[in-house]
């Protein structure tokens, strides 16, 4: 795990984890964004708190999951910096071997008493790459290579499955879903 160290004055740090099941990836849309703002659950480091610990409290905040609670293995992908270099992002992995609970957001917004995330998508690679932000967008190079390592599969989060998809309790891969029930008029 890395250390934490002191922050330059100005920068800060967000912690997060991006999420894979069935060879498709969590991504949270922040309430209030326009719907080209898609990341994976995350969120800035408390102080004195570690990275890691940081991101797996965002991850059961911002999406309900509780990744200790499943003793999900975890990998670190990287960190990246947001384009106006001021904010880092720190991001692990893991591979769900089960279905994870329903995806609910318990943390809301100060303003409005909204949840800080309005919608959850279940999607490939490719998807991924168009809808992710800058930051969460740049690890996916790395995202794909550990997946890839880990699970001992060709490359290819993207490709789908053949056959009949399994019932369960996640919105198709390509679906989009809000807490609120409402489907996302423009993505």
């Amino acid at each position: 795990m890395p250390k934490i160290e002191r922050l330059e004055k100005g920068t800060r740090e967000t912690c997060g984890v991006f999420i894979v099941f069935e060879r498709q990836l969590l991504i949270c849309h922040a309430t209030g964004g326009s719907w080209q703002r898609w990341t994976l659950p995350k969120g800035m480091r408390d102080p004195g708190e570690e990275r890691l610990q940081a991101a797996l409290r965002e991850v059961h905040e911002e999406a309900g999951i509780d990744l200790v609670a499943l003793n999900a293995p975890l990998n670190y992908v990287g960190e990246a910096e947001y384009t106006d270099k001021r904010k880092t992002l720190f991001a692990w992995s893991t591979v769900l071997t089960a279905p994870p609970p329903p995806l609910v957001c318990t943390t809301y917004l100060e303003e409005n008493g909204l949840p800080e995330i309005d919608a959850y998508a279940w999607v490939g690679y490719v998807e991924a790459e168009k809808k992710l932000q800058v930051a969460a967008k740049a690890l996916l190079p790395a995202l794909r290579d550990l997946i890839d390592a880990e699970t001992h599969k060709p490359t290819n989060i993207q490709q789908p499955k053949k056959g009949p998809e399994p019932l369960s309790l996640l919105a198709a891969a390509t679906d989009t879903f809000s807490i609120s029930g409402r489907k996302p008029t423009q993505l």
